[in-house]
């Protein structure tokens, strides 16, 4: 069964910057009628997807994530520079699965604390295991499933800008335009982002 609140389902699609961008733009214009969003991102094929299946499935995972910005944080994304563009859409990823923000805060955190921080596929297991004994649902995904997980998430963290293949953890230097993007009760979540503690204190409460 489903645990309510905690879907891992975020597979779906990569990071997705671009696609976002674009999703976001028709939500805008759509005044976020999620009916007539759909309607136009499906019929001008703004996700270039091969089949109509594919479609669907890469719009729903884009149009969970972009739910879970506010209006203003969607302005922003599609005037942003790119940098910015990825850290919004990563922080919409951890703000649309709770497993992604335990991991980025708990994991991601802890080893870009570190001398020579590093991110090894041997983390994320660790932390699944983990998390399996407060979410028991975990425990019924199968190997092949928590492998894909892994794969995923790495993905996404490479395409965000802070990893690089080998696992090494890049610092972020988030523009100041980002921190003015975000509503003060969210400034928290820059916690999910690889940013030096001294720039955190200056925004983040």
């Amino acid at each position: 069964m489903k645990e309510p609140g905690y879907s891992m389902s975020f597979c779906g699609a990569s990071l997705s910057v671009h696609a976002m961008v674009q999703v976001a733009k028709v939500f805008l214009e759509e005044g976020e009628d999620p009916d007539r969003v759909k309607e136009r991102v499906l019929a001008q094929n703004l996700l270039q997807s091969r089949n109509q299946r594919s479609q669907q499935r890469i719009f729903q995972e884009i149009r969970l994530r972009l739910q879970a910005l506010s209006t203003s944080e969607k302005h922003y994304l599609v005037r942003a520079p790119l940098g910015e563009q990825k850290m919004l859409c990563w922080i919409a990823v951890c703000r649309s699965y709770p497993f992604v923000a335990e991991f980025a805060q708990k994991v991601l955190g802890t080893r870009f604390s570190e001398a020579s921080p590093r991110l090894q596929h041997a983390d994320f297991d660790a932390f699944f295991y983990a998390s399996a004994q407060t979410h028991p649902a975990l425990e019924t995904l199968r190997l092949s499933t928590q492998k894909k997980l892994r794969q995923v998430l790495f993905r996404m963290m490479r395409e965000a800008g802070f990893l690089e293949k080998g696992g090494s953890i890049l610092p972020l230097f988030p523009d100041e335009s980002l921190f003015k993007a975000l509503e003060p009760d969210h400034l928290s979540e820059l916690r999910w982002l690889p940013v030096s503690p001294s720039l955190s204190r200056r925004w983040v409460p």
